[in-house]
């Protein structure tokens, strides 16, 4: 049998009979965020049939928003939304209009609907975050962790080096060169041979200004033709 109905005691699908999947989604305890990786897990397991987010409608506008879910406004009332959920999902499975039930949430509540279920021979699929109590996890069939359902995140994007920054770094090598630094007028003479750079075209406008502008980096003898400037060490 597929790994992925392994231990749910239901027949392994073929392509004319796939399962009838109910997501049921505690939207008061999970951020509508999750509402792509819940949909493509469920969907792994079968025919979404049923896709429905509960809770106070009125405070969770994004679930509102997110796209092919059902939204069940459950009203304001004590754990309201919790037991809506708990009496629907139990109609859905026992009337036979679904093979699976997926619950999302992170809720220790719902053991005692996971319980009622598996204990009955119907397979129930936890998914919730990490602060999903063990009762909880235990009480299902199965427990996915969504940290582990979303997609890998992109390595951050490196700021491009800005025209400062080249400069900068052009300077330190000239700088470098000697044990003492070099004059300034030298320094000045050399990036415009060796770089092209005319620092009249830069915001500060001349070297003095430059280079203090970056004290990271550089130490610069006070003001005359012979003051010289430093790596900073």
């Amino acid at each position: 049998m597929n790994d992925l109905f392994a231990d749910l005691n239901l027949p392994e699908p073929t392509v004319r009979t796939r399962h009838r999947v109910a997501l049921m989604i505690d939207g008061d305890n999970l951020s509508h965020i999750h509402a792509g990786a819940l949909i493509l897990k469920a969907a792994k397991y079968g025919a979404l049939t049923v896709k429905r987010v509960y809770g106070n409608m009125a405070q969770l506008p994004g679930w509102n928003a997110a796209p092919g879910f059902k939204t069940v406004h459950a009203g304001t009332g004590k754990n309201a939304s919790d037991l809506l959920l708990a009496v629907e999902a139990i109609s859905l499975i026992l009337t036979d209009q679904a093979d699976l039930l997926i619950l999302a949430t992170s809720d220790g509540d719902f053991s005692h609907l996971a319980q009622h279920l598996t204990e009955r021979g119907h397979p129930v699929i936890g998914i919730g975050e990490a602060k999903a109590p063990a009762n909880f996890r235990k009480s299902c069939t199965r427990f996915l962790d969504l940290q582990f359902l979303q997609p890998a995140t992109s390595p951050p994007t490196l700021a491009k080096p800005t025209a400062a920054d080249l400069i900068v770094a052009q300077s330190k090598a000239i700088i470098g060169r000697g044990p003492d630094g070099i004059q300034i007028g030298l320094l000045a003479a050399q990036m415009h041979s060796a770089h092209k750079v005319q620092i009249s075209q830069t915001p500060q406008r001349n070297w003095r200004n430059f280079l203090a502008t970056h004290p990271d980096h550089f130490t610069l003898d006070p003001k005359g033709p012979d003051a010289r400037v430093r790596l900073k060490p």
